[in-house]
């Protein structure tokens, strides 16, 4: 891990939640760093996105319950679809003239971007590199955001498949609610499993 390459004193976590993540995954970073005993921020970027509007997009997240918000994304990707005619994958990554598309890629990937945007402004503060995180398997299929999760100093992972990653998990001994988390990038509930859904779909055309 990066931390005990370079030593725990000069590596930082920065953990940046908003109004639609999963609180769970927020407890689980930081119980993470504490672990690790790293130095860690954790800092909403909530405000950041409602000076910019994207909260009167779609109504609260927090007022219904996951599996509620789940159900309606899934029910919009296939309206979606159905209307486009076509699977979605492709469409997320060379952009599309469907108003509802345009509007759900602009509400999630605007949170990478502020998110890598800070995530430069401490990598400066402090003089360190910025470490990304996406493995192969992610960088061959586009399963990234430009300019949010797609961009850093170093990309330690980048010639590692997502298998690969899991076992290199494992033989470092990482703990069970590390490894056993479904992969998110908590933007909104059920994004990543449709998301997911659109690239396994291809595959099996």
């Amino acid at each position: 891990m990066s931390s005990e390459a370079i030593g725990r004193d000069n590596a930082l976590a920065v953990i940046l939640p908003e109004r639609d993540s999963n609180s769970k995954n927020i407890k689980d970073a930081v119980r993470f760093a504490r672990e690790l005993k790293i130095r860690y921020i954790n800092k909403k970027i909530t405000l950041i996105l409602s000076l910019i509007g994207i909260y009167r997009m779609y109504l609260p997240s927090i007022l219904f319950k996951k599996s509620i918000v789940e159900r309606y994304i899934t029910k919009k990707r296939e309206s979606i679809s159905k209307s486009l005619g076509k699977n979605l994958y492709i469409p997320n990554l060379t952009g599309s003239s469907n108003k509802e598309l345009c509007k759900g890629l602009a509400y999630y990937r605007i949170k990478h971007r502020i998110r890598s945007a800070l995530l430069f402004y401490y990598v400066e503060l402090n003089n360190y590199l910025f470490v990304g995180c996406a493995n192969k398997s992610e960088w061959l299929t586009g399963f990234f955001v430009k300019y949010g999760d797609g961009i850093a100093d170093i990309m330690p992972l980048i010639s590692l498949y997502k298998t690969q990653v899991f076992a290199m998990a494992d033989y470092l001994k990482l703990p069970d609610y590390i490894i056993s988390k479904a992969p998110s990038p908590d933007l909104l509930p059920g994004i990543y499993k449709n998301l997911l859904l659109d690239l396994i779909s291809i595959k099996h055309k």
